[in-house]
């Protein structure tokens, strides 16, 4: 299944004249989420053309304002649009406050629905869920993981060996998860396999390089994660709860993760390009995002 990515929003504390605040649109399965939602978010959908009245779920990593301030705009201008499916907005405890603020009126004919993020399952997609898991950045902040669902297939060989291929007996098969053949009873577990392991996207930020993080991303086929210094400021890495982008590659390797996005960069970098070199360095693969960049995968 193929997922399309948007970095609508690649700087950190403070926007630039090319970099808007943090916000990552990520398409797969049919539903369309948002990773944090800063400031201007809703004017960078408009750039890159997507729309308002799709997108499904917005997930915010924590309460710092940077990360959440483009709820307002998002919602009033998806109002204006006349959308009104409810807006789904997932954070940490505290969310409901700020929602609650831009859309006070629970009579408008669009509402904002708030959850409470827990460490776990936080939305299920159908084809995929997204998991959220703690972080380390000082304040209450989440990770998180959409990961495509796995499930089993009939295994051709197998099912010549019970008499099964090409046998109308499969339907029961599937449905009861078992079948009479013969005089002999046949289980799912008998002829079928694992699927292969189904595509992994995670999004990290802000947050300290964890042994928590190198475990939930482990095999990722994206891994987005932050780098919001070089390594000359690795001490204002440490005291402000982020990481170097040495340490976003180095993490991305531990994880055997397939590609890295780098994201949430200081405005003091007026080209990423110098992180993006500084993490290639150990991990190939890896790239700096830019404001309106679209992948496929």
């Amino acid at each position: 299944m193929k997922a399309r990515i948007v970095f609508l929003g690649t700087s950190s504390g403070v926007p630039t004249a090319e970099r808007n605040h943090p916000s990552v649109f990520v398409e797969f399965g049919g539903r369309r989420l948002l990773f944090d939602c800063g400031e201007g978010t809703q004017r960078q959908m408009m750039r890159a053309g997507l729309s308002l009245y799709k997108t499904d779920a917005v997930f915010l990593s924590h309460l710092h304002a940077d990360h959440w301030l483009g709820i307002g705009g998002l919602y009033a201008t998806a109002k204006f649009f006349g959308r009104r499916e409810p807006l789904l907005v997932l954070g940490p405890r505290g969310i409901r406050d700020i929602c609650g603020f831009f859309a006070p009126n629970k009579k408008s004919r669009l509402t904002i629905k708030t959850h409470d993020l827990r460490t776990g399952v936080a939305y299920d997609g159908g084809t995929f869920i997204v998991r959220a898991f703690p972080l380390e950045h000082g304040i209450p902040c989440y990770g998180f993981v959409l990961e495509e669902k796995c499930g089993t297939r009939l295994d051709k060989t197998k099912l010549r060996r019970y008499g099964l291929l090409n046998n109308p007996l499969c339907r029961e098969l599937k449905e009861k998860g078992r079948v009479r053949v013969g005089t002999k009873t046949v289980t799912m577990a008998q002829v079928s396999s694992s699927k292969a392991s189904g595509f992994k996207l995670c999004y990290i930020t802000d947050s300290r390089p964890t042994a928590r993080i190198t475990k939930e991303c482990a095999g990722a086929d994206v891994l987005v994660c932050e780098s919001t210094f070089a390594e000359d400021r690795m001490r204002e890495a440490r005291d402000y709860g982020h990481m170097t982008a040495r340490e976003a590659a180095t993490l991305a390797g531990k994880a055997r993760a397939k590609r890295l996005f780098l994201v949430h960069f200081s405005p003091r970098y007026k080209d990423p390009g110098v992180l993006e070199k500084e993490a290639r360095a150990i991990f190939p693969q890896a790239r700096a995002a830019r404001d309106l960049m679209e992948v496929k995968v």
